[in-house]
């Protein structure tokens, strides 16, 4: 059949629309208790939906498609009341405005296309998601938490925690953050990963460490060297020498990993230089390789202890 069209009410409890040829309305309707139209739902004039009559703390507003491009929509669902929006005007014929007067929770799942959006009060959360909002205009939210994609003319948010997505002014990307603000707000506040109200760019890339003479190597700890021109120091104490069994030095003492040549360490070559500290040099005959000319394997060894 036709749209169903539908005057002013004010209604004791709640009320359910389920007009499949859609509804037409063009004017107030008032409740104590949920609205919800299932169907398109046309503005022939300005429309505001409420569900605090009598003094009633809010009950939930459901809604599937609104059109009626240049009408606006005034919905307050009270404090305790939720609205919950599928789409809103279309890109091509945009309400004039959307206001929530209050709500608790607030979702759309599809295109909300308004010139403007203004949330004056709520307790839950805010949440455009799928296409998001769209306006040319002012976008302003009060509410505990807001979330979505914003693609507006304006956005100032008053919330414990905003992240929100999309576009500013038709300024996109980080910059879009500088554009946004959140004057009462506390808490995170981002758009687009970035702080609202704040100039930044996008995170540098973590650099590679790279070992310096300033930093010690541990014990038990392998290093690999990072660039030619590295040169590693290792600080060693009391503890017992690298094994000559270079397989197992990295159990006792340390290693420096070397990716194409090894290190010797009584006369380092190539393009990494590992020196010790100069106050470890009498521990030097401990570690695998730096044997000293005509030096026995028993010398040595008992240097080695002497040492420690």
């Amino acid at each position: 059949g036709g749209a169903l069209q539908l005057a002013a009410a004010t209604v004791g409890g709640g009320l359910a629309i389920d007009a499949t040829g859609g509804t037409t309305l063009a004017t107030l309707v008032s409740t104590a208790g949920a609205i919800s139209f299932t169907g398109s739902l046309t503005l022939g004039a300005a429309v505001t939906l409420n569900t605090t009559a009598g003094g009633a703390l809010g009950s939930a507003i459901t809604l599937g498609a609104v059109l009626g491009g240049g009408q606006s929509l005034t919905l307050n669902a009270g404090g305790v009341g939720d609205i919950a929006l599928q789409t809103v005007g279309t890109a091509g014929a945009p309400l004039a405005a959307v206001t929530i007067t209050n709500a608790r929770n607030v979702t759309g799942s599809g295109l909300i296309a308004t010139n403007g959006l203004t949330q004056s009060a709520g307790t839950g959360t805010t949440n455009f998601g799928g296409a998001g909002v769209s306006a040319t205009g002012a976008v302003a939210l009060t509410t505990g938490v807001i979330a979505g994609v914003y693609n507006v003319g304006s956005f100032t948010v008053t919330s414990s925690q905003t992240v929100a997505t999309g576009s500013v002014g038709g300024v996109s990307g980080t910059a879009a953050a500088a554009l946004a603000s959140a004057p009462g707000a506390t808490g995170t506040q981002t758009f687009n990963g970035c702080t609202i109200g704040t100039v930044c760019s996008s995170p540098a890339a973590a650099a590679t460490p790279i070992v310096t003479t300033a930093q010690a190597v541990a014990i038990g700890q392998s290093v690999t060297a990072t660039s030619a021109t590295s040169e590693v120091v290792g600080a060693i104490t009391h503890r017992p020498a690298p094994s000559s069994d270079p397989n197992s030095s990295t159990s006792n003492g340390f290693e420096v990993a070397v990716p194409t040549q090894n290190v010797d360490w009584s006369n380092p070559t190539g393009d990494l230089h590992v020196t010790m500290a100069p106050e470890f040099h009498p521990i030097k005959p401990c570690f695998s390789g730096s044997s000293q000319s005509g030096a026995s394997g028993a010398e040595e060894t008992a240097a080695c202890r002497g040492a420690r």
